[in-house]
């Protein structure tokens, strides 16, 4: 399986990380902050060094384990059926963790930035269009709603993929309108949103599941 697209994206991220990194090098305090709490107050930092090593290596693991998946997928699973998919919802989390790991860089040069709301606009985001995208997704153990039940069965697969990608969407939307509020507890409707869909999204496929093979 060739992902042109999403090989060319990492590389183009890896570079861009890169060249972001070793042109801020010298501008940058000795150490930075590569951990925030949750209200965006920074809790932890390392070396410069390492921080701007921080956002290629991570693209370029992302970017390998994307790419490998597929060719890991076992037969009756595979991902192949929905290869365009894949591909946009494997550049969609790359771009997101790019921009949440290069944010320490941009806080470290001393630019006010409110780290909880780039954080949730950035989740909401990746959650609309994975919404988008996964009625298109079928069945296989890495991309999707994997539970048990949608595991078990297509009926179950193909209707809780339905009716969750009208849930991340919506959810999305929600978290978005938090993040761009940017009100204290954005960071808590992110996780409640998320929260709230995870736990719908188990209980809806277990009882279609019962309701089709009973």
């Amino acid at each position: 399986m060739k992902l042109h697209a999403l090989t060319l994206t990492t590389i183009v991220l890896v570079v861009v990380a890169a060249v972001i990194g070793a042109a801020l090098y010298d501008r940058l305090p000795d150490r930075v902050a590569t951990h925030f709490d949750i209200h965006g107050h920074p809790d932890g930092s390392t070396a410069k060094g390492v921080a701007i090593l921080i956002a290629p290596v991570l693209v370029a693991l992302l970017g390998l384990l994307f790419a490998a998946l597929p060719r890991i997928s076992p037969k009756g699973y595979r991902l192949e059926p929905f290869q365009r998919t894949y591909e946009i919802i494997a550049i969609a989390v790359l771009v997101v963790a790019f921009t949440d790991v290069m944010m320490s860089l941009w806080f470290a040069l001393g630019h006010p930035i409110e780290v909880n709301r780039v954080v949730t606009l950035g989740t909401g985001l990746l959650f609309v269009v994975i919404g988008n995208f996964l009625g298109k997704v079928t069945r296989n153990f890495f991309v999707g709603i994997r539970t048990p039940w949608t595991l078990a069965n297509d009926e179950v697969w193909l209707r809780t993929h339905r009716i969750g990608g009208l849930l991340f969407v919506a959810g999305g939307a929600v978290i978005l309108i938090a993040g761009f509020v940017g009100t204290a507890g954005s960071l808590a409707v992110m996780i409640s949103v998320i929260t709230a869909i995870v736990l719908f999204l188990t209980v809806y496929s277990y009882v279609l599941y019962r309701r089709i093979e009973t």
